[in-house]
């Protein structure tokens, strides 16, 4: 047969009938011809429009917003029509699917089950992002506790951006970029890890030695107006003493 598959796909349209004929190397039709019925299936499209009009947009950016509202709209004139061939059809769902997969939050928001938390409120000019947990704090973990796609999200450490395996800590800015342009900054949280003093990551013997040099040899040797300082009020009572580091030394261990 000298017609592709594809074309004839191409073609079809929902509850039609179309005859198919066997035709030789000549290009001769036979005599004889069957008809078959054939309905499009719509469900995967009516699933998808379905899925799109679901979605929570009070955070969508109102460039990608708009990508979908018209995704959605072409959509819908695809499933109203009776007529609408498989390539119609396939197109739509693509350019629906498409448009949900570039969906871009104007703000950081984590996952209903992270233990991260974005603080907004903290009387400072500054936003904070907290709870973190010291045993799985790599950008990829922290990363995968936040909705915004992995293209949305750059954290870095002194100006330094942070590769997949490096470790989070306090002091790293989080911030949430444009895709389509990353000159566009939504919006910066800064890092803070308890327990975490020196910010390299880790809960450790060296944190509970500065915490330790800070409460009986050098007092304000942590900046009491710096994030260091507030990862180093483990107990946040906001004061430096033994109860922290015996917090401290408890987190350290893994028993708290």
């Amino acid at each position: 047969n000298a017609t592709s598959y594809p074309s004839v796909m191409e073609q079809l349209t929902s509850a039609k009938t179309y005859t198919f004929k066997a035709v030789n190397g000549a290009g001769n039709e036979s005599d004889i011809s069957d008809e078959y019925v054939i309905t499009v299936n719509k469900t995967d499209l009516s699933n998808t429009i379905e899925k799109a009009n679901s979605l929570d947009m009070a955070d969508v950016t109102d460039i990608t917003s708009a990508d979908l509202t018209k995704a959605i709209t072409s959509g819908n004139t695809v499933l109203e029509n009776s007529g609408a061939t498989v390539t119609e059809i396939f197109d739509a769902i693509l350019e629906l699917e498409n448009a949900i997969d570039k969906l871009e939050y104007n703000k950081l928001l984590v996952n209903d089950n992270a233990s991260l938390l974005v603080d907004r409120n903290t009387n400072t000019q500054y936003t904070y992002m907290v709870g973190l947990n010291p045993t799985s704090n790599t950008v990829s973990e922290v990363e995968a506790q936040l909705r915004n796609k992995n293209v949305q999200i750059e954290i870095t450490r002194d100006g330094k951006k942070l590769s997949e395996t490096d470790k989070v800590g306090t002091g790293c800015v989080i911030k949430c970029i444009s895709a389509i342009d990353p000159s566009i900054v939504y919006e910066v949280a800064t890092v803070i890890l308890y327990g975490d003093v020196n910010g390299d990551g880790f809960v450790d013997e060296k944190d509970m030695a500065l915490v330790m040099d800070n409460v009986f040899e050098v007092a304000g040797n942590i900046d009491s107006d710096s994030v260091y300082y507030i990862a180093a009020d483990v107990s946040k009572d906001g004061v430096l003493d033994l109860f922290d580091y015996f917090y401290l030394d408890g987190i350290a261990s893994g028993n708290r």
